[in-house]
């Protein structure tokens, strides 16, 4: 039998606010495919990446703190006001070890003093998903009222140079999200979410980053660095996103024709081409061409894009979705 952490029903919600950092640093496919020695236009034409940006000397908790206060300042909130942050992250752990994450974005926001409690929900690419599920119970059970959460990953430092499937895919950034609870009248609300783990494919994508590695006599950089079984792990994130995308609509009683805008994992092609035989083009947003793969950072940051561009309005139905390292699938199904 296959279980899920699941939730069905109305759990009131609004995104009051997203911000989003990028690096300075462009970093243009024929950069990367000098490096490795590949084919001239190789990455556009396998990953459907462009470019992407890395980051020189920004750390994950200076991006996330940049696009926190970006967040802050468009929904209108003192960050002294907020009441809880969750760093929602696979990479923070690549700054250091102790103390985590959002310790470290707290103090960056000039919070060091405030108290205000601060945790990290590491659940790979899926971890910002991971951090709205979570986010909607804690607002609901009324002891918080206003969430930020913060995903900011920094790739580039540990990635397979040898491999152009890793390492023209991944780039650094930072989105941040201010959840609360919606105004009398509003009609913003989480309608359902899910997080699946299946740990047997757990080598598919994996960085043996750590302090044991560290012990290993004979070990070199690149076997520290970021490696991807791409034909396995590939299959099995469609499949999964798939899954996860049936279990929302089941979530909401509603079907593709009922959502207004698909927000998928930025995986790039040929995720993409695999989710369109579902979805109509016109209502998936994709930044991955322009921005690269984010992790737990390219849900929001896709968010951050729709909103800006006026794809996204208020009353919108919207879902949000995909399947990482773990594997851990998930989603979300909500009214903007």
């Amino acid at each position: 039998m296959v279980t899920s952490a699941n939730t069905s029903g109305l759990q009131p919600l609004r995104i009051a606010g997203v911000g989003r950092y990028i690096p300075d640093r462009e970093v243009y496919n024929e950069e990367l495919e000098e490096r490795f020695g590949g084919e001239p236009g190789w990455i556009s034409k396998h990953l459907g990446i462009d470019r992407r940006f890395w980051a020189e000397g920004e750390t994950p908790s200076e991006m996330g703190a940049e696009a926190a206060g970006e967040a802050l300042a468009q929904a209108g909130i003192d960050a002294e006001d907020i009441d809880l942050i969750i760093n929602a992250s696979g990479t923070a752990s690549f700054e250091r070890i102790l103390p985590e994450g959002g310790a470290m974005i707290q103090q960056r926001l000039g919070l060091g003093e405030s108290g205000i409690p601060a945790f990290t929900i590491q659940a790979a690419g899926m971890s910002f998903v991971a951090a709205m599920q979570a986010s909607a119970g804690l607002l609901a059970s009324g002891r918080y009222q206003s969430i930020l959460l913060v995903c900011s990953e920094l790739f580039s430092r540990n990635l397979d140079e040898s491999d152009p499937a890793v390492y023209g895919r991944f780039a650094d950034g930072a989105a941040a999200v201010v959840a609360t609870l919606p105004s009398a009248g509003e009609r913003s609300a989480l309608h359902g979410a899910c997080l699946r783990t299946y740990g047997e494919g757990s080598d598919w994508m994996r960085s043996h980053m750590g302090l044991d590695a560290f012990r290993l006599q004979g070990l070199q950089p690149l076997d520290l660095a970021l490696k991807i079984d791409r034909q396995t792990f590939e299959k099995q994130i469609a499949a999964r996103s798939a899954e996860v995308l049936d279990e929302l609509l089941a979530l909401g009683a509603c079907g593709i024709d009922d959502i207004s805008l698909f927000i998928p994992q930025q995986w790039g092609e040929p995720y993409f081409a695999s989710l369109e035989e579902r979805i109509p083009g016109a209502k998936l947003v994709r930044v991955a061409g322009r921005l690269g793969y984010c992790g737990a950072a390219s849900l929001p940051m896709a968010l951050y894009e729709a909103q800006e561009k006026g794809n996204l309005n208020r009353g919108d139905r919207l879902a949000m979705f995909g399947c990482d390292a773990g594997l851990t699938a998930g989603g979300l199904l909500m009214t903007y």
